[in-house]
């Protein structure tokens, strides 16, 4: 039995794209299971879930055991002084960065105390990379965006 080029072309389509959709669903699916805690949390501390999902993106890649090199953990890239300091606020003497539900509630919270002390998402963004302590120090010297020397 001879395959005319027109279906073996069809056959190959019907091949790639089924490989498509699988693939597509694991790389942008990836996330998925971590988006509805966000959005979840994004709701109930009053900031914008598509800013918090770029934040998990850009932090961690959406990889929950993702840990930095200066030791930041999970999805968010939460510090542990951070976290203790959440904790405290909380009321909240259990937690564990590991577990996507409190890294995430714990990121979102930290997130929004940024926005409300520096009335900026730039600044409040920058504050949640570079940390609150370096933020005020370059506010502190006359600041210029030129001298950040964080990469990200």
């Amino acid at each position: 039995m001879k395959l005319s080029k027109v279906k073996l072309a069809l056959i190959i389509l019907s091949i790639l794209l089924s490989l498509i959709v699988i693939l597509s669903t694991i790389f942008v699916g990836y996330g998925y299971k971590y988006k509805k805690i966000a959005i979840s949390y994004s709701k109930l501390y009053g900031v914008d879930s598509s800013l918090i999902l770029s934040i998990i993106q850009t932090e961690s890649g959406y990889n929950n055991r993702a840990i930095s090199s200066k030791g930041a953990v999970g999805l968010m890239q939460i510090m542990p002084q951070t976290a203790e300091y959440i904790s405290e606020i909380k009321n909240d003497i259990y937690y564990d960065l590991k577990n996507p539900n409190t890294n995430i509630n714990y990121g979102v919270f930290y997130f929004k105390y940024l926005l409300d002390k520096f009335k900026s998402e730039d600044i409040a963004i920058c504050a949640y990379n570079a940390g609150e302590n370096t933020i005020k120090k370059w506010f502190e010297n006359d600041f210029d965006v030129n001298s950040i020397k964080y990469k990200e």
